[in-house]
Protein backbone atom coordinates (compact mmCIF):
# COMPACT_ATOMS: atom_id res chain seq x y z
CA UNK A 1 0.00 0.00 0.00
CA UNK A 2 1.88 3.35 -1.26
CA UNK A 3 0.03 6.28 0.19
CA UNK A 4 1.17 9.47 0.74
CA UNK A 5 0.81 11.70 4.49
CA UNK A 6 -1.85 13.15 2.93
CA UNK A 7 -5.34 12.67 1.84
CA UNK A 8 -5.50 12.43 -2.35
CA UNK A 9 -8.91 11.92 -3.89
CA UNK A 10 -9.35 8.22 -5.52
CA UNK A 11 -10.89 10.37 -8.87
CA UNK A 12 -10.93 13.91 -9.77
CA UNK A 13 -13.60 13.99 -12.46
CA UNK A 14 -16.65 14.07 -10.85
CA UNK A 15 -18.67 14.01 -14.24
CA UNK A 16 -20.06 10.80 -12.82
CA UNK A 17 -20.85 9.95 -8.96
CA UNK A 18 -20.84 6.11 -9.61
CA UNK A 19 -17.33 5.85 -11.14
CA UNK A 20 -16.46 8.06 -7.82
CA UNK A 21 -17.93 5.61 -5.83
CA UNK A 22 -16.51 2.62 -7.24
CA UNK A 23 -13.01 4.41 -7.34
CA UNK A 24 -12.98 4.84 -3.40
CA UNK A 25 -13.00 1.02 -3.63
CA UNK A 26 -10.05 -0.25 -4.83
CA UNK A 27 -8.16 1.65 -1.94
CA UNK A 28 -10.21 1.01 0.48
CA UNK A 29 -9.54 -2.71 -0.34
CA UNK A 30 -5.72 -1.73 -0.33
CA UNK A 31 -5.92 -0.92 3.55
CA UNK A 32 -8.56 -3.22 4.53
CA UNK A 33 -5.51 -5.97 3.44
CA UNK A 34 -2.99 -3.26 5.16
CA UNK A 35 -4.58 -3.51 8.50
CA UNK A 36 -5.20 -7.02 8.54
CA UNK A 37 -1.33 -7.57 8.12
CA UNK A 38 -0.83 -4.79 10.87
CA UNK A 39 -3.02 -6.73 13.26
CA UNK A 40 -1.55 -10.19 11.86
CA UNK A 41 2.35 -8.44 12.68
CA UNK A 42 0.82 -7.70 16.19
CA UNK A 43 -0.27 -10.64 17.07
CA UNK A 44 2.36 -12.78 16.04
CA UNK A 45 5.22 -10.30 17.36
CA UNK A 46 6.30 -10.17 14.09
CA UNK A 47 5.04 -6.50 12.39
CA UNK A 48 5.73 -6.62 8.72
CA UNK A 49 7.04 -2.89 7.74
CA UNK A 50 7.34 0.23 9.85
CA UNK A 51 4.74 -0.08 12.13
CA UNK A 52 3.92 3.90 12.31
CA UNK A 53 4.45 4.21 8.52
CA UNK A 54 1.41 1.54 8.04
CA UNK A 55 -0.51 2.85 10.56
CA UNK A 56 -0.14 6.25 9.06
CA UNK A 57 -1.10 5.16 5.62
CA UNK A 58 -4.09 3.66 6.83
CA UNK A 59 -5.68 6.38 9.02
CA UNK A 60 -5.12 8.81 6.48
CA UNK A 61 -6.50 7.75 3.93
CA UNK A 62 -9.56 6.12 5.62
CA UNK A 63 -10.04 8.80 8.21
CA UNK A 64 -11.34 11.12 5.13
CA UNK A 65 -12.35 8.36 2.94
CA UNK A 66 -14.65 6.42 4.66
CA UNK A 67 -16.75 9.94 6.07
CA UNK A 68 -16.32 11.40 2.66
CA UNK A 69 -17.85 7.84 0.71
CA UNK A 70 -20.60 7.54 3.21
CA UNK A 71 -21.78 10.91 2.75
CA UNK A 72 -21.84 10.65 -1.17
CA UNK A 73 -23.50 7.72 -1.15
CA UNK A 74 -26.24 8.69 1.73
CA UNK A 75 -26.55 12.45 0.46
CA UNK A 76 -25.71 12.26 -3.07
CA UNK A 77 -26.90 8.34 -4.39
CA UNK A 78 -29.25 7.05 -2.06
CA UNK A 79 -31.72 10.08 -2.24
CA UNK A 80 -31.75 9.26 -6.14
CA UNK A 81 -32.93 5.99 -5.84
CA UNK A 82 -35.66 6.91 -3.63
CA UNK A 83 -38.11 5.94 -6.20
CA UNK A 84 -36.20 2.69 -6.64
CA UNK A 85 -38.35 -0.61 -6.23
CA UNK A 86 -38.22 -2.78 -3.49
CA UNK A 87 -34.84 -4.83 -3.16
CA UNK A 88 -32.96 -1.38 -4.39
CA UNK A 89 -34.72 0.23 -0.69
CA UNK A 90 -33.61 -2.96 1.17
CA UNK A 91 -29.96 -2.73 -0.25
CA UNK A 92 -29.95 1.37 0.96
CA UNK A 93 -30.88 0.11 4.17
CA UNK A 94 -28.63 -2.54 4.83
CA UNK A 95 -26.02 -0.82 3.47
CA UNK A 96 -26.78 2.74 6.11
CA UNK A 97 -26.63 -0.13 8.72
CA UNK A 98 -23.06 -1.49 7.26
CA UNK A 99 -21.88 2.45 7.18
CA UNK A 100 -23.22 2.83 11.24
CA UNK A 101 -21.51 -0.44 12.34
CA UNK A 102 -18.01 0.92 10.22
CA UNK A 103 -18.31 4.16 11.66
CA UNK A 104 -18.56 3.05 14.97
CA UNK A 105 -15.71 0.71 14.54
CA UNK A 106 -13.49 3.42 12.76
CA UNK A 107 -14.20 5.77 16.11
CA UNK A 108 -12.22 2.79 17.93
CA UNK A 109 -9.67 2.28 15.44
CA UNK A 110 -8.67 5.38 14.09
CA UNK A 111 -7.25 6.97 17.68
CA UNK A 112 -5.07 3.38 18.14
CA UNK A 113 -3.41 4.05 14.89
CA UNK A 114 -2.62 7.81 15.37
CA UNK A 115 -0.44 6.25 18.25
CA UNK A 116 1.09 3.51 16.47
CA UNK A 117 3.69 2.66 18.87
CA UNK A 118 1.20 1.82 21.49
CA UNK A 119 -0.78 -0.86 19.18
CA UNK A 120 1.39 -3.78 20.72
CA UNK A 121 -0.25 -3.11 24.22
CA UNK A 122 -3.48 -1.85 23.07
CA UNK A 123 -6.24 -4.54 23.86
CA UNK A 124 -8.83 -5.21 21.82
CA UNK A 125 -6.78 -3.98 18.67
CA UNK A 126 -6.41 -6.31 16.96
CA UNK A 127 -10.06 -7.84 17.02
CA UNK A 128 -11.30 -4.66 16.37
CA UNK A 129 -8.94 -4.80 13.25
CA UNK A 130 -9.95 -7.51 12.07
CA UNK A 131 -14.24 -6.88 12.50
CA UNK A 132 -13.49 -4.07 10.32
CA UNK A 133 -11.50 -4.84 7.28
CA UNK A 134 -14.02 -7.96 7.47
CA UNK A 135 -17.05 -5.47 7.55
CA UNK A 136 -15.42 -3.11 4.98
CA UNK A 137 -14.42 -6.00 2.42
CA UNK A 138 -18.32 -7.89 2.88
CA UNK A 139 -19.86 -4.08 2.66
CA UNK A 140 -17.75 -3.52 -0.79
CA UNK A 141 -18.19 -6.78 -2.28
CA UNK A 142 -22.37 -5.96 -1.60
CA UNK A 143 -21.77 -2.95 -3.12
CA UNK A 144 -19.91 -3.86 -6.31
CA UNK A 145 -21.67 -7.28 -6.75
CA UNK A 146 -25.40 -6.25 -6.18
CA UNK A 147 -25.92 -2.29 -5.27
CA UNK A 148 -24.14 -1.08 -7.92
CA UNK A 149 -24.81 -3.20 -10.99
CA UNK A 150 -28.63 -2.80 -9.66
CA UNK A 151 -27.90 1.32 -9.74
CA UNK A 152 -26.23 1.85 -12.85
CA UNK A 153 -29.68 0.03 -14.65
CA UNK A 154 -31.92 2.57 -12.63
CA UNK A 155 -29.70 5.66 -12.67
CA UNK A 156 -29.85 7.85 -15.69
CA UNK A 157 -26.83 9.53 -17.33
CA UNK A 158 -28.13 13.11 -15.55
CA UNK A 159 -28.61 11.06 -12.53
CA UNK A 160 -25.33 10.36 -12.27
CA UNK A 161 -23.92 13.65 -13.48
CA UNK A 162 -25.88 15.42 -10.89
CA UNK A 163 -24.80 12.63 -7.84
CA UNK A 164 -20.96 13.65 -9.29
CA UNK A 165 -22.06 17.21 -8.59
CA UNK A 166 -23.64 16.73 -5.38
CA UNK A 167 -20.57 14.48 -4.58
CA UNK A 168 -18.37 17.58 -5.55
CA UNK A 169 -20.21 20.16 -3.51
CA UNK A 170 -19.52 17.98 -0.35
CA UNK A 171 -15.89 18.44 -0.52
CA UNK A 172 -16.43 22.05 -1.45
CA UNK A 173 -15.28 21.66 -4.91
CA UNK A 174 -16.77 22.39 -8.60
CA UNK A 175 -17.51 19.53 -10.92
Amino acid sequence: MDMSSQYIEPLQDFSDGLAVLKAYHGRMLGCCEALRALARGIETENPQGDLETVAEEIVTFLSTATDLHHRDEEQALFPELADAPGLVGLMVERLEEDHEELEGLWARLAPWLREPQSLPRTPGFVQTARRFAQLLQWHIGREDENFFPQAETLLTAGQRRRIGTAMARLRDQTP
